[in-house]
């Protein structure tokens, strides 16, 4: 079995689960199913990789897979997204980086490895790309939740949830998301 279906298949079931001591606990198992599963694992006991440390009850995690064998990590941790890379092995690629503020995350990974970032920042969506080792983010629109994917010609979508509404129902909406390029931070 691939190790992008592997992670898909615990992430489609961690993503089921709303209580995030049950996703941080899915998502150890996953790194114990990767470092036991690599070529030059045996009978040798798994490692656990210790990425951070979180507050109890403010965790969101989100973890991709590329074609490349690298596994792309964001979370939350006191008020602010963070980001990772590792090798399917463990090896460390990219260490932590600060993307922005923002609780809730969501992440994908385009056909280059490109990490994908949306979150919500004071009920707007937040949209960051890193591109160039620079993160570079750009506002979309008001909204209470957020869901990032990338379609396969490349282009990065949002569905998000809104009540921006004169009757106070939610609206389920999808955008395209143009990424924002590095001249566009330059005042």
């Amino acid at each position: 079995m691939r190790i992008t279906s592997i992670i898909n298949s615990v992430i489609a079931r961690a993503q089921a689960v709303c209580c995030a001591r049950r996703l941080m606990h899915a998502l150890c198992m996953l790194a114990m199913i990767l470092l036991s599963n690599t070529a030059v694992a045996s009978a040798a006991t798994p490692r656990i990789l210790q990425l951070t440390s979180n507050e109890v009850g403010e965790a969101s995690v989100r973890l991709r897979g590329d074609d490349r064998g690298r596994l792309h990590i964001a979370y939350s941790r006191g008020g602010q997204i963070y980001y990772q890379s590792l090798h399917e092995r463990g090896m460390l690629i990219i260490p932590e980086e600060l993307v922005g503020a923002g609780e809730t995350v969501s992440l994908a990974v385009d056909s280059q490895g490109h990490p994908h970032i949306a979150t919500i920042v004071e009920s707007q969506i937040q949209y960051s790309t890193r591109s160039s080792g620079a993160w570079v983010s750009s506002s979309v629109g008001p909204a209470l939740d957020v869901s990032l994917d990338i379609a396969q010609d490349g282009q990065p979508y949002v569905a998000y949830a809104t009540t921006n509404t004169p009757n106070g129902r939610a609206h389920i909406r999808l955008a395209r998301v143009t990424p924002p390029s590095l001249a566009d931070d330059v005042e």
